[in-house]
């Protein structure tokens, strides 16, 4: 049974309710002071605070760093871009553009035909000069073949066959009393389009240089 409700009147008035039993044990219970709440000290929160602020600090000042290296090499590349582009403009100001009338030919001049014997001999004469008395070095050899191909696009370029387009092509290799067989296939016009083909050997070391001179129209 609940405990009963009195009323007390003291001057008059009707004060609040006064409970007995169980019933004041529950408002005494449920009703909390001020002192009761936990509160986290000042002291522990300031540390935390500093540290963060500090963290926030660092990160801008990375940003600020990454931006400006980001911003001087937009910037030093397009001055680069810039000196390029000015200089490929001087030089083709400098140079003239030359255009040329068509000429309708389909195929090259008697005497502007390409002839393989004129070019087996220059290319006969590069080799000479460039591997008479030579031995075969391995290490040597690659470097020895794109020279080789230079000089030998070079001087055949030296009989004025105009409107050829030649492709060159040297193998070196040692002399050690074995076979071998370097093939060759183009796709190119019979009536206009000719090669020429040298073979070098000293007793040392090997060459040969090969040139296709295609007609071009």
């Amino acid at each position: 049974m609940a405990a009963a409700v009195k009323h007390a009147r003291i001057g008059g008035d009707v004060s609040s309710p006064v409970t007995t039993g169980k019933y004041l044990q529950t408002s005494s219970a449920a009703k909390k002071t001020p002192t009761d709440q936990k509160t986290t000290p000042k002291s522990a929160e300031e540390p935390k605070s500093a540290t963060s602020d500090l963290i926030n600090r660092r990160r801008s000042t990375f940003k600020g760093v990454a931006s400006s290296l980001m911003t001087m090499r937009r910037m030093t590349k397009g001055s680069m871009d810039k000196d390029n582009a000015a200089a490929a403009a001087a030089a083709a100001a400098a140079k003239p553009k030359m255009r040329m009338e068509n000429t309708y030919r389909l195929s090259p001049s008697e005497d502007q035909r390409f002839k393989s014997c004129r070019a087996d001999e220059v290319i006969m004469e590069v080799l000479n000069t460039h591997l008479n008395g030579q031995s075969y070095d391995a290490v040597k050899a690659p470097t020895m073949a794109a020279m080789l191909s230079e000089q030998v696009k070079r001087a055949v370029k030296g009989l004025h066959c105009e409107r050829y387009k030649l492709v060159t092509n040297v193998v070196v290799g040692p002399v050690c009393e074995q076979g071998l067989v370097v093939a060759s296939r183009c796709l190119w016009d019979c009536s206009s389009d000719s090669s020429s083909t040298v073979t070098f050997n000293n007793g040392n070391i090997f060459a040969i240089a090969s040139v296709f001179a295609v007609y071009y129209e």
